[in-house]
């Protein structure tokens, strides 16, 4: 994330460690807090995936280059205090975020711990 200084609207840099899509859940339940100018949920799921926010269905999807993926951007609401759900009909991986002057967070919202065979 570019920082306000770097003449990118408002937040600070940050930096995020990604998800294995083989670790991809099919429902999240993470929190944002309400006390930031603008929090968002990015969600990364399989072309054709039917994904909604908060009981929402995910509608403004961008394919991923020539990838199978797709990404959506989701601008989240402070209603329930901050708390949110994501659920997907496979699984999908998501990065919550906020900003404001100065400051911002950014975390995968979970993840499996399935063994993967190497």
């Amino acid at each position: 994330m570019v920082g306000q200084d770097g003449g990118f609207g408002t937040s600070d840099p940050a930096m995020l460690v990604t998800v294995n899509p083989q670790q991809w859940r099919k429902t999240y339940l993470f929190h944002a807090a309400t006390n930031w100018q603008a929090n968002y949920v990015d969600i990364l799921a399989p072309k054709n995936a039917v994904v909604t926010v908060d009981a929402v269905n995910v509608a403004n999807w961008q394919p991923v280059g020539v990838t199978n993926y797709q990404v959506a951007h989701v601008k989240l609401s402070n209603q329930n205090g901050g708390n949110h759900s994501v659920v997907g009909d496979v699984g999908v991986g998501i990065s919550v975020y906020g900003v404001q002057s100065y400051g911002s967070y950014w975390y995968p919202g979970g993840l499996d711990l399935d063994v993967i065979p190497q």
